[in-house]
């Protein structure tokens, strides 16, 4: 399963060392969460240094988001692979989710899907209408928008 750190989820590092999310950092070399801490100004944690989210164990992907084994509980999950998405009028088949280009990046987060003639199409998850999940729930851009909004890039 994809999934990226939100405002108020839990994070744990290494040693076992929790800290409440307050919002994405989009550092150009490496992505990170703003966390609560005891100083005046918020600490940044590197996605390197993740390794759960609310309590569930997860891994960094090449895309630069995460992977994890188990349900990350959200009201809408991010596109996952054999999902389809709908952007443009058209529908696409979910391979990956990127977190960014470093050519673009400001386009914010990417889909990795392909066509019905199986060729390779980058999304943004800014132009993503609909999500049409596998299992066949369906969640619209409005919900997309409202929970992953950090991660849009520039709309």
């Amino acid at each position: 399963m994809f999934v990226v750190p939100l405002s108020g989820d839990s994070v744990e590092t290494a040693g076992g060392v929790k800290h409440t999310v307050i919002s994405y950092a989009p550092y150009k070399n490496q992505p990170a969460v703003y966390v609560e801490s005891d100083g005046a100004q918020p600490e940044s944690v590197p996605f390197s240094d993740i390794t759960a989210i609310n309590g569930t164990p997860v891994s960094l992907t090449p895309g630069k988001v995460f992977g994890a084994d188990s349900l990350v509980k959200r009201k809408c999950h991010l596109p996952q692979a054999g999902d389809k998405v709908v952007a443009g009028g058209e529908t696409y088949k979910v391979k990956s989710v990127r977190l960014r280009f470093q050519s673009k990046l400001t386009d914010g987060m990417s889909i990795a899907c392909t066509t019905d003639l199986k060729e390779e199409v980058p999304v943004r998850l800014a132009s993503v209408e609909e999500i049409n999940r596998a299992d066949g729930d369906v969640d619209t851009a409005k919900d997309i928008r409202a929970i992953y909004k950090e991660y849009l890039g520039h709309v």
